[in-house]
């Protein structure tokens, strides 16, 4: 390679976004991929990624329904915390009524098993279910959720202020995934139209 002059082309680094510190033992995993749900505000499923700006990186949080993978919740901070998580899952519950017994599915990142969020979920009647450690497909909906947003919006974007970053996610994720994007597994709908559909007579 170097006769030739070739150089390998590497991608960024994997960095995890779970924290350190001290938290209950993992709630077992519910769902066990079983991501197929009959209605809505039976499973909810929510992670945190971080998208990079010339002012630092903006981090994300969303909390989606299974049933029409509509994202429900999200929150966006310039630092990683339990109010990120927080914020999410409480604009998801604000907008939904939801009865006790709905699943909330998560990895075991260090900010869905601390006691704040715990509680939050206690408050609500939501029952804590999490992926096995290291495993991304037990959390596969949403992962694939982050992938569409880098691919088709991020890799065509360099923010330079991360407010800009801020308002340009909102309006891909409200106004375009969850409202016109399709997907294969909806019947070719978008995730609004699915639900939609679903409840008509």
């Amino acid at each position: 390679m170097q006769t030739h002059g070739l150089v390998a082309k590497t991608t960024l680094r994997y960095r995890s976004l779970t924290k350190a510190g001290k938290r209950q033992l993992p709630a077992p995993d519910l769902v066990q991929r079983q991501f197929a749900v009959a209605a809505p505000n039976q499973v909810w499923a929510a992670d945190i990624t971080y998208i990079p700006t010339a002012e630092g990186p903006v981090y994300l949080a969303v909390v989606m329904d299974l049933y029409n993978r509509q994202v429900v919740g999200l929150a966006m901070t310039d630092r990683l915390g339990a109010d990120l998580v927080s914020a999410a899952l409480s604009q998801a519950l604000a907008r939904r009524s939801v009865r006790p017994g709905l699943i909330h599915h998560s990895d075991q990142d260090g900010l869905y098993g601390c006691a704040a969020y715990r509680d939050l979920l206690h408050q609500h009647g939501l029952v804590p279910s999490m992926s096995r450690k290291g495993n991304c497909w037990d959390n596969a909906c949403v992962e694939s959720f982050f992938g569409l947003l880098k691919r088709e919006l991020v890799a065509f974007h360099r923010f330079g202020r991360r407010a800009e970053a801020h308002a340009t996610i909102f309006r891909w994720i409200a106004g375009h995934y969850n409202r016109v994007r399709r997907h294969s597994t909806l019947d070719n709908q978008s995730p609004m139209d699915y639900a939609r559909t679903q409840t008509q007579p």
